[in-house]
C-alpha cells in the first residue's frame, strides 16, 4: 500500500509538473506572438510615417511660390505660341519633335535650381519635374522622356484630384523599388496650374526597415499588395513572390511555408498597399 501510494504521489507530481510546464510554455508563446505583433505594428507605423513625411515634403515643394510662379510663366509662354488647352495627338507629335533636345519651351534657371536644392535635401528623390496647366514640362532636375505629359493618366488624375501616387515599381538595373508621387501645383486664382512629379526611391525605407531585428534572428520585410517582396534586407529576394523568396532563402517545403505564415507578425502600412 505504501509503495502504491508512493507511485501515485510521484505520478501526480509528474502530471502537475508537466501541466505547469505546458502552461508556462503556452503563456510564453502567447506573449511572444503578442510582442511580435506589437513590434510589427510599430515598424509598419514607422515606415508609414517615413513615406508620409516624404509625400508631405513633395506637397510643400508644389505649393512653393517659386514653382507656382514658374508654372504660370510657362503657361503664358505656351499661350504665346498658340497653346490654350492640352495638346491633341497631332500637336503632341509636332511639339515633341520641335522640342526633343530641350524638353522645355524655355529653360527656367531659378526653378531648376530650386528643385536641385530640394533634391539635395532628399537623396532618395531620384528625379523631379513639373508641368504647366497644359501638360508641357516646365522644369526638371533630369531630362524627361517626353515633353508633353497631358496625355498621361497620372497627369490627368492629378489635375482632377490634386494628388496621385503611382504603384511601386522595380528597377532591375539598380535593384531598387520606387514610387512616383504626383502633386498638383495650385494656381493664383484657384484651380490647378500644373503638376509636380517626383520619383521617390524607397532605399531610405529599405535602410530603415533593415535595422529591425526580432529575437536576434528575425527581421522585418514588406510585401506589396500582389504578394511580391518590396523591402527586404537581402537584395536578391526583392521583387520575388513570397514562396520563391522563401525557397531562395532555404525554405523548401510547403509545410515550412505554412509554418512561417502562421508565425508571421503582419501589420499594414496605411495607405501604401504594403504589409510588414
Amino acid at each position: 500500500m505504501k509503495l502504491l501510494a508512493g507511485i501515485l504521489v510521484l505520478t501526480g507530481l509528474s502530471i502537475a509538473v508537466a501541466c505547469v510546464t505546458s502552461y508556462l510554455s503556452f503563456v510564453g508563446v502567447v506573449e511572444s506572438k503578442e510582442q511580435r505583433l506589437q513590434a510589427a505594428g510599430t515598424i509598419a507605423e514607422s515606415v508609414d510615417l517615413l513615406v508620409s513625411e516624404n509625400i508631405q515634403f513633395v506637397r510643400s515643394i508644389a505649393s512653393d511660390d517659386v514653382l507656382i510662379e514658374s508654372a504660370e510663366r510657362a503657361a503664358r509662354q505656351a499661350e504665346a505660341i498658340g497653346i490654350t488647352r492640352a495638346p491633341n495627338i497631332v500637336q503632341i507629335g509636332a511639339l515633341e519633335e520641335r522640342y526633343k533636345d530641350t524638353r522645355v519651351l524655355k529653360a527656367d534657371i531659378s526653378a531648376t535650381s530650386f528643385l536641385e536644392d530640394k533634391a539635395r535635401l532628399k537623396p532618395a528623390f531620384e528625379r523631379m519635374f513639373f508641368t504647366d496647366r497644359y501638360g508641357l514640362v516646365a522644369g526638371t532636375t533630369r531630362m524627361t522622356e517626353d515633353f508633353i505629359q497631358s496625355d498621361e493618366g497620372w497627369w490627368q488624375e492629378t489635375m482632377k484630384s490634386g494628388f496621385h501616387i503611382e504603384d511601386v515599381t522595380f528597377d532591375k538595373a539598380s535593384g531598387n523599388f520606387s514610387v512616383e508621387i504626383c502633386v498638383a501645383i495650385p494656381g493664383r486664382s484657384g484651380g490647378w496650374n500644373g503638376v509636380l512629379k517626383v520619383k521617390y526611391n524607397l532605399r531610405d525605407a529599405q535602410d530603415y526597415i533593415a535595422r529591425f531585428k526580432q529575437n536576434e534572428t528575425g527581421y522585418a520585410y514588406a510585401l506589396s499588395s500582389n504578394g511580391r517582396i518590396v523591402l527586404h534586407p537581402d537584395s536578391e529576394v526583392r521583387n520575388l513572390e513570397l514562396a520563391d523568396a522563401m525557397q531562395k532563402l532555404g525554405v523548401r517545403s510547403v509545410a515550412e511555408l505554412v509554418g512561417l505564415a502562421q508565425k508571421a507578425s503582419i501589420a499594414p502600412i496605411a495607405g501604401h498597399k504594403t504589409k510588414v
